[in-house]
């Protein structure tokens, strides 16, 4: 990643994969990814599914002053207290959180 302080490039592969699958979608300034203060990428559907996560510049249409170093390290504490307390199961990787579907490729899981 990019850690410049500068806008994403949404057109590189990895993000605009993303956003083709309705994984992201980009704020309303078209700067970045949508996301809430805790980091979680806003997906298409209602909202994001938190298992996708954008710290720092990457969500600078949505937290302004995001480029800042104490508004990212206070972004990335909300965000690992958020996966912190993500109910998680014991088995294989895939199946590690209750309660959300993962997508794989023999389908839902």
């Amino acid at each position: 990643m990019d850690c410049r302080c500068l806008s994403p490039d949404l057109a590189d592969p990895l993000i605009a994969g993303l956003l083709e699958a309705g994984l992201a979608i980009k704020d309303e300034l078209e700067l970045g990814l949508a996301v809430k203060g805790t980091g979680e990428v806003l997906t298409a559907k209602a909202g994001g599914d938190g298992l996708l996560f954008a710290v720092g510049p990457m969500g600078l249409g949505s937290l302004p002053d995001i480029d800042l170093v104490p508004e990212i390290v206070t972004q990335a504490y909300s965000a690992a207290a958020l996966v912190a307390t993500s109910a998680p199961v014991h088995g294989p990787p895939e199946k590690r959180f209750v309660n959300r579907q993962v997508s794989s490729p023999e389908g839902v899981v």
